[in-house]
């Protein structure tokens, strides 16, 4: 019986650390970090940096659809529609508008480019920490049309 709660022990050990392992190169942006990001801190970090309003995400679609309304980095179009990653749907709430840090990844295989986000996803226009990161980002500009 030992065995078997020892077993079963490391295999839920396993299975909490899976995703550590298999993205380890997601970082946690919770609000604390946020006020210490520079405005080059994101430019250099990022690969594409936008405020936008979430219009569809997984399980509806394998892109996640972005009314987008503020771009700092990167070349996108309005309506820009990604491939993110599995956590998507842990956050990505059509209708809501989130300021997006996401960079390719590079590890990813694919016709076409599959961009990684921080694994607490978009995060929240509203909170006062992210505002204030977008103040200290300047004004940005339009997406393409």
């Amino acid at each position: 019986m030992r065995n078997v709660r020892v077993v079963g022990c490391v295999a839920m050990m396993f299975v909490c650390l899976r995703p550590a392992l298999v993205r380890g190169d997601c970082v946690n942006i919770a609000p604390p970090i946020v006020k210490s990001l520079t405005p080059r801190d994101v430019m250099a970090r990022y690969d594409l940096v936008f405020t936008a309003t979430v219009i569809q995400s997984a399980p509806y679609s394998a892109h996640t659809l972005f009314d987008v309304d503020r771009v700092w980095k990167g070349d996108l179009h309005r309506y820009t529609s990604l491939l993110i990653p599995s956590v998507t749907p842990l956050w990505a709430r059509p209708g809501q508008r989130y300021l997006m840090l996401m960079w390719v990844c590079h590890e990813c295989a694919g016709p076409k480019p599959i961009y990684d986000v921080a694994c607490t996803g978009g995060l929240d226009v509203e909170d006062g920490d992210v505002q204030n990161l977008l103040k200290r980002l300047g004004a940005g500009r339009r997406p393409r049309v």
